[in-house]
């Protein structure tokens, strides 16, 4: 096999007796380990006799970084999809209809899964060995953090017999070791916490096995730890990370721990990093009704507003910010002043973030003429597997334009009109990406979503009355979820609505992550 270069991919020719037979082109992603397989074409005569196999998998083996491998190919070519899966593709459930006689199918290989586990004692002499090689290599770099004071059996032991230390497999070995708990050092009261409130955990003495490191271990390991803390309704992490190891702060800079403090200690000073795992949402939560009305940024905050809509709260309404506002008073007055000129009827968002700010100040809130409620706001994260199972009779395509039908046969039929014009004025956005499952050639249900800054928020699922209890939902949600999958977007949530969704949400691999219940302030003048 000989190997040829375009920009950004890498192609292959297979050889049979020193005669060129076939080609594929792979193109390579570094940032998550990852490769699709396209061009893939074997000269007919040389078909059937196991080439594209045998040259497949040797690729794999050149390149024993990448950790997952994706292709598509043609649902109608039995043989080629017979390929795949004997190799180990599994189908993603994806797929895209090109012409009535063509369908597109997508396939996924992932290689060296980590499965994670609580450690055991039988598992000491394999730890202690792993973290002994981690220590070498490290002084191999100049990096003199740990010794033989510290870390020692007997804390690996306490942490085993806590149930605290957890170990990730790969291929029977393990491949990296971590403990989460919620003690820290008297020296963390030195770091000036952002979220002093938030329910926490801390992670300690993460360590990836030499024989895996730079193979994104690390990396896969710390999201890991942060799905699993999402889905214990823990709100923030923090650790600590020695200063003159440049490869560990990396690791936390890259995936957005930030230095809030240090600690000096026998070795040396420590960083000490704090991150909200719900802080991306929490803010997009705030900011998404940007991708549906017009907004003007305030020193408190944002004015949000569509004159051509004026009955809709989420297009036309104050987001204040509690550590941003100098002058309250000020504030409510610029407020009233911009809405009412405009004939709407002012209303003010709490920020998630701010959650508790209106009872703080409910009586000023009231002699401006507001009355408060809350809005309670239950949060899924897509963090589990799908298990979704999608009828094949409803055809799921990714739209970029709007199409008169979808009004008519979705949006009429579902008696829900007033989203007609949300979604017009959201598909003028690049970043809003809209889901039509249809079947037998008719629109009967839509789902549409918008990503900013690697969050993705699900706006809106929606099935015409017609053709509910034929699994047009499940459908069009198995394919929102494998196309976050495909293209890696890594925080992807919404709302429930009804018990319905919810049990679609849950199938779809959304948990439940926290729920807040955010002031409202609508104004009611007398």
């Amino acid at each position: 096999m000989q190997k040829y270069k375009r920009e950004g991919t890498k192609g292959y020719i297979f050889y049979k007796d020193n005669i060129p037979v076939g080609a594929v082109r792979v193109a390579f992603n570094s940032e998550n380990s990852s490769a699709r397989v396209s061009a893939l074409g074997v000269l007919p005569k040389y078909q059937g006799q196991g080439i594209a196999r045998k040259a497949l998998l040797e690729i794999e083996r050149l390149h024993r970084d990448v950790k997952k491998w994706c292709l598509d190919t043609i649902l109608q070519e039995k043989g080629n999809c017979h390929l795949y899966e004997k190799i180990g593709y599994k189908r993603t459930g994806k797929v895209e209809e090109i012409n009535e006689k063509m369908t597109l199918i997508y396939y996924e290989k992932k290689v060296n899964d980590i499965v994670y586990r609580l450690a055991e004692e039988n598992d000491i002499e394999e730890i202690i060995e792993l973290v002994e090689n981690a220590i070498s290599k490290m002084e191999e770099k100049g990096i003199y953090q740990w010794d033989d004071l510290y870390p020692t059996v007997e804390v690996f032991l306490s942490d085993i017999k806590s149930r605290q230390l957890y170990v990730g497999i790969i291929d029977k070995e393990i491949s990296v070791i971590y403990v989460v708990n919620n003690e820290c050092d008297e020296a963390y009261q030195n770091g000036n916490w952002k979220y002093p409130t938030s329910e926490y955990r801390v992670i300690h003495r993460l360590c990836v096995n030499p024989k895996y490191q730079n193979k994104g271990v690390a990396g896969s390991t710390l999201k890991h730890i942060e799905n699993e803390l999402r889905t214990q309704n823990i709100e923030s992490i923090r650790l600590d990370v020695f200063s003159e190891n440049p490869f560990a702060l990396s690791l936390y800079e890259k995936n957005g721990y930030k230095e809030v403090g240090f600690a000096d200690w026998r070795k040396g000073r420590f960083f000490l990093m704090e991150k909200h795992l719900l802080e991306k949402i929490y803010i997009e939560e705030d900011l998404f009704p940007r991708e549906i009305t017009s907004c003007e940024e305030r020193d408190y905050g944002y004015l949000f507003c569509n004159e051509k809509n004026k009955d809709s709260y989420d297009s036309n309404h104050a987001l204040i910010y509690k550590d941003r506002i100098t002058n309250l008073d000020e504030v409510f007055k610029e407020i009233l002043e911009f809405y009412i000129r405009k004939g709407i009827k002012p209303n003010i968002y709490e920020s998630v973030l701010d959650e508790g700010f209106f009872e703080e100040i409910v009586h000023e809130l009231e002699k401006y003429g507001f009355e408060t409620w809350k809005e309670s706001q239950k949060y899924m994260v897509l963090s589990d597997e799908n298990v979704l199972k999608s009828n094949p009779d409803i055809i799921v395509k990714i739209v970029t334009e709007w199409a008169d039908e979808y009004g008519t046969e979705i949006f009429e039929k579902a008696g829900e009109t007033w989203g007609i014009d949300v979604l017009k004025r959201a598909l003028q956005n690049s970043n809003t990406k809209l889901f039509v499952g249809f079947y037998n050639g008719i629109p009967i249900g839509m789902t549409y979503c918008h990503i900013t800054e690697g969050v993705c928020r699900i706006d809106y699922l929606l099935v015409s009355k017609e053709y509910r209890n034929i699994g047009a939902g499940r459908a069009i949600i198995n394919c929102f979820v494998e196309y976050c999958k495909t293209n890696h977007i890594e925080l992807c949530y919404l709302w429930p609505d009804g018990e319905t969704a919810e049990k679609i949400y849950y199938e779809a691999g959304f948990r439940h992550v926290q729920t807040k219940n955010v002031g409202r302030a609508v104004y009611n003048a007398k």
